[in-house]
């Protein structure tokens, strides 16, 4: 991958990014959909364990939240600055599937404490 033409000083940071996640892509040979549900799922249930309840459900939640947004914006970043087309539609699918295996484990976790079973 070679650097754009015009580019901000995020750049090198960009291209390390945009370059594993083709890495990635490519090696473990997922979809993109399979690799954003099983990276944001393997993402929250390491900070979960990181955190081992002091940060409760919620900060794990919202730092993948972080992570996914950014990530977003380093793809749009990215596509811009090699002039290609960037689809929000794309982005917000993106964030959905890392997403989504997360909302459900809290929700999951959030009603067993509530209920005072394991978890």
């Amino acid at each position: 991958m070679s650097a754009p033409a015009q580019y901000t000083p995020f750049d090198p940071l960009i291209l390390q990014f945009v370059e594993l996640k083709e890495w990635l892509l490519g090696s473990v040979g997922l979809s993109n959909d399979a690799m954003h549900i099983n990276v944001g799922l393997a993402l929250y249930l390491g900070m979960l364990l990181l955190f081992r309840g002091r940060g409760g459900l919620w900060l794990p939640l919202l730092m993948l939240v972080a992570m996914s947004l950014v990530a977003e914006v380093f793809d749009v970043i990215f596509l811009l600055s090699v002039k290609s087309p960037v689809s929000l539609a794309e982005s917000a699918r993106d964030v959905g599937c890392t997403l989504a295996w997360p909302l459900v484990l809290w929700a999951v976790l959030a009603h067993w404490r509530r209920r005072g079973l394991p978890g």
